[in-house]
């Protein structure tokens, strides 16, 4: 399986998942990324006993919802990836498959799962940042109350 989280990212999503705060509105630990599209997760926890399986915010059938997330079907998908070179005068293309998913090392969570989830609703994407449409987050964070981190 493909790796999606550093270490320290890693040892936050098990304690997330040990089972301390079931049910707990975790803030998001990771950011997994389809390449070349707009799909997204937000990774909230793992489980120990469960390791190819996480807990995050995913768009599913027309919604976003938090739910189970199979890491090993992620890490599996692939697409084109084109690959250019110079042969002579010739420039040349050649489609090659590769594993398209990647992680953002530089994500940092800032709020519940949930508040991602309804900014989610709202824009019809998973969005990270919120300094773009500030109006949409400032709704959700003032309905949640949630101490902001600027």
């Amino acid at each position: 399986m493909m790796y999606f989280f550093s270490e320290k990212q890693k040892r936050q999503l098990l304690i997330n998942g040990s089972g301390v705060n079931p049910g707990r509105d975790n803030i998001p630990v990771s950011l997994l990324t389809l390449t070349g599209t707009d799909q997204k997760w937000l990774i909230n926890e793992l489980y120990q006993n469960r390791p190819n399986i996480a807990l995050g915010l995913f768009f599913n059938k027309n919604d976003f919802e938090i739910g189970e997330i199979t890491l090993d079907v992620i890490s599996k998908l692939k697409g084109p990836n084109l690959s250019s070179e110079y042969k002579g005068n010739l420039f040349t293309t050649t489609e090659i498959s590769s594993p398209i998913v990647t992680f953002d090392v530089a994500f940092v969570g800032k709020y519940p799962l949930s508040i991602y989830r309804e900014v989610a609703r709202e824009l019809g994407r998973i969005e990270t940042d919120t300094s773009t449409n500030l109006s949409i987050w400032e709704k959700y964070l003032n309905r949640y109350e949630v101490p902001r981190n600027r």
